[in-house]
């Protein structure tokens, strides 16, 4: 059994258990989705203990580099010392290089990000503003 530690709490692994059914088990309320590993929305930071190798696969490099997994799917080999995301980490630079109303209340934004974006059909990106206000939009 090994122990993950939380917001300065401590539980319990059994055996085969992701760090997410963990939580899970244990009332600990963490943002989740899929559950597959595909959303990302599970990502935790460890900040000690060995990262399995499964619960990184898919995430972008910086993350790995930073100790990002996906609670859904790390398994751990030993205890891990996790937290929550940090903004900083999720938000790339971009500007608005085209602005284009499609209707009255449509508009289109062409942004240049600072740093390559990869998107799959369907997806969103949050926008947040230099007030810190954040929106969810549909890209194409």
């Amino acid at each position: 059994m090994h122990k993950i530690t939380y917001n300065d709490k401590s539980y319990s692994c059994e055996k085969d258990e992701t760090i997410l059914d963990v939580f899970l088990r244990n009332g600990v309320e963490i943002p989740f989705s899929c559950r597959g590993g595909i959303c990302h929305v599970c990502l935790l930071r460890a900040t000690d203990g060995d990262i399995p190798g499964e619960s990184q696969k898919g995430l972008k490099q910086h993350l790995i580099n930073l100790n990002y997994l996906k609670a859904c799917k790390c398994v751990p080999e030993g205890d891990l010392n996790l937290s929550p995301t940090r903004s900083e980490d999720m938000l790339i630079s971009a500007v608005v290089a085209q602005k284009e109303m499609i209707t009255p209340s449509v508009c289109r934004l062409l942004l240049e990000p600072a740093t390559h974006i990869k998107y799959h059909s369907g997806q969103f990106i949050n926008l947040k503003n230099s007030d810190g206000d954040m929106r969810s939009y549909s890209l194409a």
